[in-house]
């Protein structure tokens, strides 16, 4: 039997996929933290190319960054204090 000192200095790097930096990202936004959630949704379409829209296609990833990065502008050009919108498949696509 191994003890868990055995374990400690064995991590195991995975990458992350489109779909996982999707979801951080939309994560990151309805918490509030809206720069890292555009940095998230950057990296989701740029995996999204790399793995050929596999796990996460361009198309759906486009409507969340667009829209986090209108809300963003908005907000930094003298609306409303920023505050969560929380972001939906659904509320992304309507707001075409």
């Amino acid at each position: 039997m191994r003890r868990r000192k055995d374990f400690i200095h064995h991590f195991v790097c995975l990458p992350y996929l489109a779909r996982d930096c999707l979801y951080l990202g939309k994560s990151a936004f309805n918490n509030g933290y809206f720069g890292s959630s555009i940095e998230w949704f950057e990296e989701a379409l740029a995996r999204a190319h790399v793995e050929g829209n596999s796990t996460a296609s361009v198309e759906e990833i486009t409507p969340f960054y667009q829209m986090a990065v209108e809300y963003v502008s908005w907000g930094s050009t003298g609306g409303e204090p920023l505050r969560p919108l929380y972001l939906t498949a659904k509320s992304c696509h309507s707001s075409k």
